[in-house]
């Protein structure tokens, strides 16, 4: 074979060899590359399925960032971004995260929220939904109801403040008081003792000076009456000197007599309104020293007393008498009652608790009253013993003070029975009846005990009327003055 031939035989078969082995090489690398391809199709396949399963490739991936997650951080993915979300949705309800998945998360929360609902009890009122409550509700329901308690604790403690001012006040204003009223106790014991001693003094002087003043008129009267027993005039004239001086002297003891001391705080109704200077019992008649210039008038009652016995507690007197004629300086009274072992003599006293000739007593009037003793109350009995007041110169008070004078009280007001349910439905009125009943009851104990602490004293009807002298006609007339 040629020379020239054989070098292209062998360069034909180099470049035969070079392409089987390029085939080859890229025979291999298809088969690398397709092997790949396959896997990596596998491989996006199961993704593409994995995040079908995370989001519906056609409708929710398209929201995910706009509406479901918002902004992720660098590249982040949006699950990882949610998942942060949740953990921090998480650690803000319940102020932990713990390490568990994002289902036991949610249940977790949803569980810590309940309880706390559960021991909110009442106080949380905006539980609603299906799943649960309303979380941002039942919080702002609970932060207006802790606002009004906070309103209502300032309110509160504003009024305390208030009432420990008014308390404090009135301690002073108490401590005050007691002090005025302690000084004034220690000055009344003072002058009560002085008085006391000037009384027994004038008591020593006046019993001597009056026994030689009576001997020395009777002297005088005596001598006049066989001397003048023809001169009526000059008996007159006698006689009025001697009313005039036993008036003075009456009332100088009846002076000292209101000033003497007495532990009874029912002394002011015992005070001697007049004195008996003269008693004509066969006529049935009393001769009183008083007059219109003391402002007596027809028609006004007495009882009288002993003046040297203590007046009974029960108030009962010797006698009861009416005023029928009034002269300037006396009264005749003709007598509705007396007792025949006890009867009415000179120096006597006239007592009328209404009545005063320079004052102007004040009462209460409360509870029922049996005039005529069936024990069936009286239903004007109330009004009987007001009038009776108002007509004799007394005033009725509404108000229990310290400067009331007197309380005429009746009968205890009975207080009805709770009236039932059926009572109320069957009579709609009862209820009121029931609670006005109440009222009155309260009412009644409520002054009984304030004149207790003010030291008021109380009367009952039947002891009120024989002070006035009025019990012997009570049933019979009402009182009255004649006009002016």
């Amino acid at each position: 074979m040629a020379a020239g031939k054989t070098q292209q035989s062998n360069t034909s078969l180099v470049a035969l060899v070079v392409f089987i082995v390029l085939f080859l090489i890229c025979a291999v690398v298809a088969t690398i590359f397709y092997t790949k391809f396959e896997d990596q199709k596998a491989l996006t396949a199961s993704a593409e399925e994995m995040a079908n399963k995370l989001a519906n490739p056609r409708t929710e991936q398209n929201i995910l960032e706009s509406n479901i997650v918002g902004a992720t951080k660098g590249n982040q993915s949006y699950i990882a971004a949610m998942s942060d979300y949740l953990d921090q949705m998480t650690r803000t309800i319940i102020g932990e995260l713990p390490e568990v998945n994002a289902a036991m998360k949610v249940n977790d929360a949803k569980m810590q929220i309940n309880k706390a609902i559960e021991a909110l009890g009442d106080d949380a009122t905006s539980v609603v939904g299906e799943d649960g409550f309303d979380l941002l509700n039942t919080i702002g329901d609970l932060k207006s109801k802790l606002d009004n308690a906070r309103e209502m604790a300032a309110n509160n403690a504003s009024a305390i403040e208030d009432l420990n001012n008014d308390i404090e006040l009135n301690l002073k204003q108490f401590q005050q008081e007691k002090t005025r009223l302690i000084a004034d106790k220690d000055e009344a014991m003072i002058a009560e003792r002085a008085v006391a001693n000037k009384y027994d003094t004038l008591k020593t002087l006046m019993e001597k000076t009056s026994d030689d003043q009576m001997q020395n008129w009777a002297d005088k009267l005596e001598a006049a009456e066989e001397k003048h027993k023809q001169q009526n005039i000059e008996i007159v004239r006698f006689t009025e000197e001697l009313e005039e001086a036993t008036f003075q002297l009456t009332e100088a003891l009846a002076k000292i007599e209101s000033i003497k001391a007495t532990p009874d705080n029912q002394v002011a109704a015992f005070k001697t309104d007049a004195t008996v200077f003269t008693a004509d019992l066969q006529s049935k008649l009393v001769y009183l020293n008083i007059g219109s210039k003391d402002h007596v008038y027809p028609g006004l009652t007495f009882s009288v007393f002993d003046r040297n016995a203590p007046i009974p507690k029960d108030g009962k007197g010797k006698a009861e008498i009416e005023v029928f004629r009034v002269n300037e300086t006396s009264c005749v009274a003709k007598i509705l009652s007396s007792s025949k072992k006890d009867p009415v003599i000179k120096n006597d006293i006239a007592v009328n608790m209404i009545w005063d000739s320079k004052t102007s007593n004040s009462f209460i009037v409360i509870g029922e009253f049996d005039f005529d003793g069936d024990e069936i109350v009286d239903r004007r009995g109330k009004e009987k013993i007001r009038q009776m007041i108002s007509q004799w110169d007394g005033r009725i008070v509404k108000d229990l003070t310290i400067d009331t004078d007197f309380i005429v009280v009746g009968e205890e007001p009975k207080e009805m029975k709770k009236p039932t349910i059926q009572q109320i439905e069957d009579d709609p009125e009862v209820e009121a009846r029931y609670e006005k009943s109440v009222a009155i009851f309260n009412e009644y104990q409520l002054i009984l005990d304030k004149a207790k602490v003010l030291s008021v004293p109380v009367f009952s009807r039947k002891r009120f009327m024989q002070l006035t002298g009025y019990e012997t006609i009570a049933e019979k007339s009402t009182p009255t003055k004649p006009s002016n």
